[in-house]
């Protein structure tokens, strides 16, 4: 398999609750839609940055507004990299990139968005 891993930050002026609520309640099941049938897995980690153990690194995660550098940590999981980049081929096509693209500006602020493809070692 082949695991893509997004950071991203929720939208300025949402709070954590808003931004979880939404990216779980409507933003999942419209990429499930429209690009589901490519994923393995779809996880969401969302930063407890009040935590005490997460507020000892966030000095590390801010950037220079003061801003969270990101919020969530993303997974998503595909079958293999023929299958990934047929997922970013439909994400891509005009229209449903337009979906996506108006859906993501209710909730993230997405010239903060990295994504990379990593690898994965579990114990």
């Amino acid at each position: 398999m082949i695991k893509i891993a997004l950071l991203l930050r929720k939208k300025s002026g949402t709070t954590r609750e808003q931004f979880i609520d939404y990216y779980e309640n409507r933003h999942v099941p419209l990429i499930m839609k429209l690009t589901g049938e490519f994923m393995v897995e779809y996880k969401r980690n969302f930063i407890s940055w009040d935590d005490p153990l997460s507020a000892m690194s966030k000095a590390h995660y801010v950037d220079p507004d003061g801003d969270q550098s990101f919020d969530v940590i993303t997974e998503i999981w595909c079958r293999n990299r023929e299958t990934m980049m047929a997922m970013f081929a439909r994400a891509q096509e005009p229209e449903i990139a337009e979906i996506i693209a108006k859906d993501e500006e209710n909730c993230f602020d997405r010239a903060a968005s990295r994504m990379m493809i990593v690898e994965e070692h579990p114990l």
